[in-house]
Protein backbone atom coordinates (compact mmCIF):
# COMPACT_ATOMS: atom_id res chain seq x y z
CA UNK A 1 0.00 0.00 0.00
CA UNK A 2 1.69 3.68 -0.95
CA UNK A 3 2.21 6.12 1.66
CA UNK A 4 -0.48 8.76 2.08
CA UNK A 5 2.01 12.25 -0.10
CA UNK A 6 1.42 15.46 -0.14
CA UNK A 7 2.19 18.16 -2.85
CA UNK A 8 1.36 21.75 -3.34
CA UNK A 9 -0.17 21.83 0.08
CA UNK A 10 1.45 25.30 0.79
CA UNK A 11 -0.49 27.12 -2.33
CA UNK A 12 3.05 27.64 -3.59
CA UNK A 13 4.20 29.80 -0.55
CA UNK A 14 7.24 29.27 1.63
CA UNK A 15 6.71 30.59 5.40
CA UNK A 16 6.69 34.27 5.38
CA UNK A 17 7.88 36.85 8.25
CA UNK A 18 5.53 36.90 10.77
CA UNK A 19 2.69 34.09 9.54
CA UNK A 20 3.67 31.64 12.14
CA UNK A 21 2.91 34.34 15.36
CA UNK A 22 -0.11 35.43 13.42
CA UNK A 23 -1.89 32.19 13.24
CA UNK A 24 -0.86 30.96 16.58
CA UNK A 25 -2.21 33.95 18.13
CA UNK A 26 -5.35 33.88 15.99
CA UNK A 27 -5.57 29.88 16.04
CA UNK A 28 -5.39 29.93 20.14
CA UNK A 29 -8.51 32.23 20.52
CA UNK A 30 -10.56 30.78 17.79
CA UNK A 31 -9.79 27.13 16.64
CA UNK A 32 -12.90 27.49 13.90
CA UNK A 33 -10.34 30.23 12.17
CA UNK A 34 -10.00 28.30 9.67
CA UNK A 35 -13.87 27.37 8.52
CA UNK A 36 -15.42 28.94 6.51
CA UNK A 37 -17.89 30.81 8.99
CA UNK A 38 -14.85 32.80 9.56
CA UNK A 39 -13.27 33.03 5.47
CA UNK A 40 -10.71 30.80 5.79
CA UNK A 41 -8.80 32.85 7.99
CA UNK A 42 -8.52 35.22 5.36
CA UNK A 43 -9.52 38.41 7.33
CA UNK A 44 -8.54 37.70 11.11
CA UNK A 45 -5.08 37.14 9.26
CA UNK A 46 -4.89 39.94 7.12
CA UNK A 47 -3.96 38.34 4.03
CA UNK A 48 -5.50 36.59 0.98
CA UNK A 49 -8.03 33.36 1.31
CA UNK A 50 -4.49 31.70 -0.32
CA UNK A 51 -2.40 32.89 1.82
CA UNK A 52 -4.82 31.73 4.60
CA UNK A 53 -4.78 28.42 3.92
CA UNK A 54 -1.04 28.40 2.80
CA UNK A 55 -0.38 29.70 6.51
CA UNK A 56 -2.80 26.64 7.90
CA UNK A 57 -0.95 23.89 5.77
CA UNK A 58 2.67 25.72 7.48
CA UNK A 59 1.15 25.08 11.14
CA UNK A 60 -0.22 21.85 10.38
CA UNK A 61 2.76 20.64 8.83
CA UNK A 62 5.22 22.32 11.43
CA UNK A 63 2.65 20.63 14.08
CA UNK A 64 2.10 23.71 15.85
CA UNK A 65 -1.73 22.97 15.40
CA UNK A 66 -3.74 19.83 15.44
CA UNK A 67 -7.04 18.24 14.32
CA UNK A 68 -8.36 16.75 17.30
CA UNK A 69 -9.50 18.72 20.77
CA UNK A 70 -8.07 16.72 22.86
CA UNK A 71 -4.40 16.62 21.65
CA UNK A 72 -4.16 20.12 22.31
CA UNK A 73 -3.40 21.57 25.72
CA UNK A 74 -5.99 24.10 25.66
CA UNK A 75 -9.22 23.04 26.76
CA UNK A 76 -12.16 24.04 23.93
CA UNK A 77 -15.77 23.67 23.55
CA UNK A 78 -15.48 23.29 20.41
CA UNK A 79 -14.48 20.11 19.00
CA UNK A 80 -14.29 20.31 15.03
CA UNK A 81 -11.55 22.85 13.52
CA UNK A 82 -7.83 23.60 14.55
CA UNK A 83 -5.93 23.38 18.01
CA UNK A 84 -3.09 24.60 19.19
CA UNK A 85 -0.97 21.94 19.68
CA UNK A 86 1.72 21.59 22.75
CA UNK A 87 4.55 22.89 20.94
CA UNK A 88 2.42 25.75 19.30
CA UNK A 89 2.17 26.66 22.76
CA UNK A 90 5.21 26.48 24.45
CA UNK A 91 6.50 28.59 21.42
CA UNK A 92 3.61 31.34 21.64
CA UNK A 93 3.98 31.79 25.42
CA UNK A 94 8.07 31.14 25.38
CA UNK A 95 9.24 33.14 21.32
CA UNK A 96 6.26 34.62 20.35
CA UNK A 97 7.95 36.38 17.12
CA UNK A 98 9.89 33.32 16.68
CA UNK A 99 13.60 35.29 17.76
CA UNK A 100 15.38 32.30 19.34
CA UNK A 101 17.18 30.25 16.93
CA UNK A 102 16.32 26.83 18.68
CA UNK A 103 12.79 27.67 17.93
CA UNK A 104 13.75 27.66 13.96
CA UNK A 105 15.63 23.87 14.09
CA UNK A 106 12.29 22.75 15.85
CA UNK A 107 9.98 23.61 13.28
CA UNK A 108 12.90 22.86 10.52
CA UNK A 109 12.75 19.20 11.94
CA UNK A 110 9.27 19.13 12.23
CA UNK A 111 8.36 19.87 8.60
CA UNK A 112 11.32 17.96 7.81
CA UNK A 113 10.58 14.76 9.04
CA UNK A 114 6.76 14.87 8.23
CA UNK A 115 6.54 12.75 5.25
CA UNK A 116 2.63 12.80 5.20
CA UNK A 117 2.45 16.60 5.23
CA UNK A 118 5.45 17.95 3.54
CA UNK A 119 6.51 14.93 1.32
CA UNK A 120 9.13 16.84 -0.73
CA UNK A 121 11.08 18.56 2.48
CA UNK A 122 10.97 15.03 4.13
CA UNK A 123 12.74 13.10 0.66
CA UNK A 124 15.21 16.15 0.34
CA UNK A 125 16.45 16.52 3.96
CA UNK A 126 16.63 12.64 4.10
CA UNK A 127 17.98 11.64 0.50
CA UNK A 128 20.27 14.17 -0.56
CA UNK A 129 23.53 15.15 1.10
CA UNK A 130 26.02 17.76 -0.11
CA UNK A 131 25.83 16.43 -3.45
CA UNK A 132 26.00 20.08 -5.90
CA UNK A 133 22.84 20.48 -7.99
CA UNK A 134 20.37 22.44 -10.54
CA UNK A 135 17.04 23.06 -10.32
CA UNK A 136 16.22 20.20 -12.44
CA UNK A 137 18.55 17.69 -11.28
CA UNK A 138 16.62 18.44 -8.37
CA UNK A 139 13.29 17.72 -9.56
CA UNK A 140 14.66 14.30 -11.15
CA UNK A 141 16.13 13.67 -7.29
CA UNK A 142 12.81 13.99 -5.87
CA UNK A 143 10.79 11.78 -9.04
CA UNK A 144 13.35 9.16 -7.93
CA UNK A 145 12.38 9.08 -4.34
CA UNK A 146 9.09 9.34 -4.99
CA UNK A 147 9.36 6.09 -7.42
CA UNK A 148 11.11 4.14 -4.86
CA UNK A 149 8.36 4.63 -2.48
CA UNK A 150 5.56 3.32 -5.10
CA UNK A 151 4.54 6.65 -6.02
CA UNK A 152 5.13 6.45 -10.43
CA UNK A 153 5.10 9.87 -12.24
CA UNK A 154 1.23 9.12 -13.06
CA UNK A 155 0.27 9.09 -9.46
CA UNK A 156 1.27 12.85 -9.11
CA UNK A 157 1.06 15.90 -10.77
CA UNK A 158 4.86 16.94 -12.28
CA UNK A 159 3.59 20.75 -11.84
CA UNK A 160 2.92 19.77 -7.87
CA UNK A 161 6.39 18.40 -7.66
CA UNK A 162 7.96 21.51 -9.51
CA UNK A 163 6.52 24.01 -7.36
CA UNK A 164 7.38 22.01 -4.22
CA UNK A 165 11.19 22.18 -5.21
CA UNK A 166 11.11 25.84 -6.13
CA UNK A 167 9.08 26.64 -3.02
CA UNK A 168 11.42 24.14 -0.74
CA UNK A 169 14.71 26.16 -2.23
CA UNK A 170 13.26 29.77 -2.17
CA UNK A 171 12.49 28.59 1.94
CA UNK A 172 15.97 28.13 2.53
CA UNK A 173 17.79 29.95 0.33
CA UNK A 174 16.09 33.32 0.71
CA UNK A 175 17.99 36.12 -0.25
CA UNK A 176 15.42 39.20 -0.05
CA UNK A 177 16.56 39.64 3.69
CA UNK A 178 20.11 40.80 1.70
CA UNK A 179 18.16 43.37 -0.38
CA UNK A 180 15.83 44.64 2.07
CA UNK A 181 16.52 44.09 5.48
CA UNK A 182 12.99 44.89 6.32
CA UNK A 183 11.02 42.80 3.07
CA UNK A 184 8.70 40.43 4.94
CA UNK A 185 9.27 38.14 2.00
CA UNK A 186 12.01 36.52 4.10
CA UNK A 187 11.31 33.29 5.27
CA UNK A 188 12.99 32.53 8.68
CA UNK A 189 14.01 29.49 7.91
CA UNK A 190 16.67 30.41 5.58
CA UNK A 191 18.62 31.81 8.84
CA UNK A 192 19.62 28.46 9.55
CA UNK A 193 22.07 28.21 6.43
CA UNK A 194 20.84 24.69 5.39
CA UNK A 195 21.28 25.55 1.57
CA UNK A 196 24.17 26.95 -0.88
CA UNK A 197 23.69 28.53 -3.95
CA UNK A 198 26.55 29.13 -6.57
CA UNK A 199 25.73 30.51 -10.02
CA UNK A 200 22.88 27.77 -11.09
CA UNK A 201 24.29 24.73 -8.59
CA UNK A 202 22.70 23.94 -4.87
CA UNK A 203 24.36 22.01 -2.12
CA UNK A 204 23.32 21.46 1.17
CA UNK A 205 25.62 22.86 4.15
CA UNK A 206 27.50 20.85 6.93
CA UNK A 207 26.26 22.20 10.15
CA UNK A 208 28.53 22.75 12.50
CA UNK A 209 28.73 22.60 16.65
CA UNK A 210 28.52 26.50 16.47
CA UNK A 211 25.76 26.64 14.09
CA UNK A 212 23.20 24.31 16.45
CA UNK A 213 22.71 24.18 20.09
CA UNK A 214 23.04 20.64 21.80
CA UNK A 215 19.33 21.16 23.17
CA UNK A 216 18.22 22.03 19.41
CA UNK A 217 20.18 18.45 18.80
CA UNK A 218 18.62 16.34 21.59
CA UNK A 219 15.26 17.82 19.89
CA UNK A 220 16.04 16.20 16.47
CA UNK A 221 17.52 12.81 18.74
CA UNK A 222 14.27 13.11 20.66
CA UNK A 223 11.88 13.33 17.70
CA UNK A 224 13.68 9.71 15.56
CA UNK A 225 13.60 7.72 18.85
CA UNK A 226 9.61 9.36 19.04
CA UNK A 227 8.95 8.34 14.78
CA UNK A 228 11.19 4.91 14.79
CA UNK A 229 9.44 3.84 18.00
CA UNK A 230 12.37 3.06 19.99
CA UNK A 231 11.30 5.16 23.40
CA UNK A 232 10.62 3.00 26.61
CA UNK A 233 8.35 4.11 28.84
CA UNK A 234 9.22 1.69 31.68
CA UNK A 235 12.92 0.96 30.46
CA UNK A 236 16.58 2.21 29.87
CA UNK A 237 16.26 3.33 25.76
CA UNK A 238 18.84 2.68 23.93
CA UNK A 239 20.17 3.86 20.25
CA UNK A 240 23.14 3.59 18.48
CA UNK A 241 25.26 6.82 17.42
CA UNK A 242 25.13 5.50 13.88
CA UNK A 243 21.34 5.70 14.10
CA UNK A 244 21.63 8.64 14.79
CA UNK A 245 23.36 9.71 12.16
CA UNK A 246 22.08 7.69 9.36
CA UNK A 247 18.56 6.75 9.58
CA UNK A 248 15.65 8.29 8.07
CA UNK A 249 14.24 11.20 10.42
CA UNK A 250 17.72 11.34 12.51
CA UNK A 251 19.25 13.89 13.42
CA UNK A 252 22.50 13.62 11.21
CA UNK A 253 19.83 13.49 8.10
CA UNK A 254 17.45 16.60 9.04
CA UNK A 255 20.05 19.19 10.24
CA UNK A 256 22.78 17.57 8.52
CA UNK A 257 25.17 17.52 10.96
CA UNK A 258 28.28 15.45 10.84
CA UNK A 259 29.63 12.68 13.38
CA UNK A 260 31.98 15.23 14.73
CA UNK A 261 29.40 17.48 15.54
CA UNK A 262 27.23 15.08 16.32
CA UNK A 263 29.78 13.41 19.35
CA UNK A 264 30.24 17.13 20.65
CA UNK A 265 26.58 17.73 21.23
CA UNK A 266 26.66 13.87 22.86
CA UNK A 267 29.26 14.94 25.22
CA UNK A 268 27.35 18.16 26.22
CA UNK A 269 23.94 16.54 26.75
CA UNK A 270 26.15 13.76 28.83
CA UNK A 271 27.55 16.59 31.11
CA UNK A 272 24.28 18.24 31.51
CA UNK A 273 22.54 14.74 32.65
CA UNK A 274 20.43 14.16 29.74
CA UNK A 275 21.97 10.97 28.92
CA UNK A 276 24.95 8.66 28.80
CA UNK A 277 27.33 7.13 26.27
CA UNK A 278 28.50 3.67 26.18
CA UNK A 279 31.79 4.02 23.74
CA UNK A 280 33.34 0.72 25.44
CA UNK A 281 34.43 -2.30 23.27
CA UNK A 282 33.28 0.23 20.24
CA UNK A 283 29.49 0.06 21.00
CA UNK A 284 29.04 3.69 20.43
CA UNK A 285 25.21 3.59 22.23
CA UNK A 286 23.55 6.57 23.29
CA UNK A 287 20.90 5.40 26.89
CA UNK A 288 18.21 7.40 27.89
CA UNK A 289 17.41 6.38 31.57
CA UNK A 290 13.70 5.45 32.17
CA UNK A 291 13.43 9.11 34.06
CA UNK A 292 15.03 10.97 31.30
CA UNK A 293 13.96 13.62 28.86
CA UNK A 294 12.39 11.59 25.66
CA UNK A 295 9.70 13.53 23.80
CA UNK A 296 9.96 16.71 21.78
CA UNK A 297 7.86 18.67 24.04
CA UNK A 298 9.98 17.68 26.86
CA UNK A 299 12.94 18.98 25.37
CA UNK A 300 11.17 22.15 24.23
CA UNK A 301 10.47 22.86 28.00
CA UNK A 302 13.86 22.71 28.64
CA UNK A 303 15.05 24.96 25.51
CA UNK A 304 12.68 27.99 27.00
CA UNK A 305 13.50 27.51 31.19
Amino acid sequence: MEDKITLKGNGSFYIREGWLTKGLVEIEKNPELFSKKYFEGADALGVGSVMAKSIKYWLMAAGLIVKKAEQSPVKYDIKKGSFISKCGKLILENDKYIENKDTLWIIHYNIASNYKDATMWNLFFNSVSEERFNRREFEFMMEEELEKRGHGQGSYSERSLSNDCAVLLQMYLDDNRERNPEEKMHCPLAELHLLTKTNDKYSRNEIKEQDISSLAVLYGICGYLEKAGLIEEKERTSVSIENLLEDENSPGKIFGINRITLNDCLDVLEQDGYLKIDRTAGLDTVYFEESSIKTRDEVIEQIYK
